[in-house]
């Protein structure tokens, strides 16, 4: 649970402490106007982004923080990391 889902309008909020901009985005249609509200907005600006609750296939699907350390150090071994 968040502290969105107990019922807390970040939103009002926001409006109530006098920002800029706040706003709700359920819509990724919306994205181009947010990130131009983002950076043009004089003040204060909140933008609460609804996004989807579903498991997406990630990056580093593992979260075992040994097996993580290991293929580092296999990568470092076999010369495959890329350095920065």
């Amino acid at each position: 649970m968040s502290h969105t889902d107990a019922g807390i309008d970040l939103v009002g909020v926001a409006k109530a402490c006098r920002f800029a901009e706040a706003r709700f985005v359920a819509d990724m249609g919306e994205a181009p106007h947010v990130r131009d509200l983002l950076h043009h907005a004089h003040g204060p600006v909140l933008i609460q982004a609804h996004i989807a609750s579903a498991e997406v296939p990630r990056v580093i699907p593992t979260r075992d923080g040994h097996e993580l350390r290991l293929r580092f150090m296999r990568a470092l071994k076999d010369g495959t990391a890329e350095s920065s």
